[in-house]
């Protein structure tokens, strides 16, 4: 409950400065907060989301250096501050094939074709499923219905 002559203010803007060199947009981060009631424990909210968000792209080791606030008294709006190191993202170098013996020359060609268009690319979550898909997907199309990819 607020007190009396308080009232409820809302976020207006959260903006995230990197290290320079980062072109990282993070429209889709800001926008879960924008227009949101704030409170304090939000702040909590807002570091596991960025941290969560940068590992999405591909930014494992993203810190978060200070989060601040501005309060707009005018407007009754809260404006927060995400100061963050971001690092280098993570990039997807080698892929190997174990077990690749029990596979013929064509299907070992095959795989690693499919594999090198994920080589060099930033790693997350995402690009791994694609890439066990489209494997999978090779091996059930040509005759592997019960074909499996583990890490």
């Amino acid at each position: 409950s607020l007190a009396s002559g308080q009232s409820l203010k809302y976020i207006k803007d959260v903006e995230v400065r990197f290290d320079p060199g980062i072109s990282l947009s993070t429209a889709q981060f800001q926008k879960q907060f924008k227009n949101r009631v704030y409170q304090l424990q939000l702040i909590d909210e807002i570091r596991t989301s960025f941290e969560q968000f940068m590992e999405s792209n591909g930014y494992y080791f993203a810190k978060v250096n200070s989060i601040g606030t501005m309060d707009d008294r005018r407007s009754n709006q809260i404006n927060i501050l995400v100061e963050a190191t971001a690092g280098e993202p993570l990039i997807l170098g080698k892929i190997s094939i174990t077990n690749h013996d029990s596979l013929s020359s064509e299907q070992l060609k095959e795989v690693n074709e499919i594999s090198d268009v994920y080589r060099e690319k930033i790693y997350n979550a995402a690009l791994t499923n694609q890439l066990y898909e489209k494997v999978l997907a090779y091996f059930e199309n040509n005759g592997y219905p019960l074909a499996r990819v583990q890490t």
